[in-house]
């Protein structure tokens, strides 16, 4: 009877461990995919470009990924460096607490300026310090932007009317903020993927072969194992 219990408790277990493995390929496979294919086929334009479409009243507004300097009419200090910076973003080591600041910055291309709303961005800062507690991530005047989001049209405190990106009304497109260019973020999207991959086939084919071979001594994992025993007392 014992061993029947235990059984039954080893394939809840390895089932759990399946379907996390279904999860897992889902990410890599579908919604990661789905990311690098955004930013690969949203097309590149240039602020007079989507000026022009909002101006003509064509569109409210427009998905795009747009490249150019950043700079602002402020700074702030950052916390570890104490650079005079436009944004920091700070992330505890210990855990996932993330303090970020900034003050209003924009980016430019000859003498056109579009306003960056980084509220909900993904944030692809350069690293400007660290200490034993914290990590310290910063974007700077003068930087290489790279922006996907969306662009309108809004009236700034002067009433007059500016350009601004910030992050999309649909909950299925990008909002990225970057110092690193459009290729290095494609790489590290290609890697999460692969990984998430990886992690999810072992799962998966590892619960498929207990049921179907091994038993209690495939590849549901020796912690998992552990604890369903002590928590269920046979």
């Amino acid at each position: 009877m014992a061993n029947e219990i235990k059984e039954h408790w080893i394939s809840i277990a390895s089932f759990g461990v399946g379907s996390l493995g279904v999860c897992c390929l889902y990410f890599g496979l579908y919604k990661y995919k789905d990311k690098i294919q955004l930013i690969q086929q949203t097309p590149l334009q240039s602020i007079e470009e989507i000026s022009t479409q909002l101006s003509n009243e064509e569109k409210k507004q427009v998905y795009a990924k747009m490249v150019g300097r950043v700079d602002g009419d402020k700074w702030i200090e950052s916390p570890i460096s104490r650079k005079h910076v436009l944004m920091f973003k700070l992330r505890s080591i210990w855990n996932t607490s993330v303090q970020i600041e900034s003050t209003s910055f924009y980016i430019s291309q000859a003498e056109k300026k579009v306003s960056i709303d980084p509220k909900g961005a993904i944030l692809y800062l350069e690293k400007t310090a660290d200490n034993p507690t914290n990590v310290e991530h910063s974007l700077e005047s003068g930087a290489q932007l790279f922006l996907i989001g969306e662009f309108s049209m809004q009236n700034n405190e002067k009433e007059k009317s500016q350009l601004v990106v910030r992050k999309p009304s649909k909950s299925n497109l990008l909002y990225i903020v970057s110092v690193e260019d459009e290729l290095s973020i494609i790489k590290q999207f290609k890697t999460i993927q692969m990984g998430w991959t990886a992690v999810g086939s072992v799962f998966l084919f590892g619960s498929i072969a207990h049921f179907l071979f091994f038993g209690q001594k495939a590849i549901v994992p020796q912690w998992l194992f552990q604890f369903v025993s002590s928590t269920h007392p046979l």
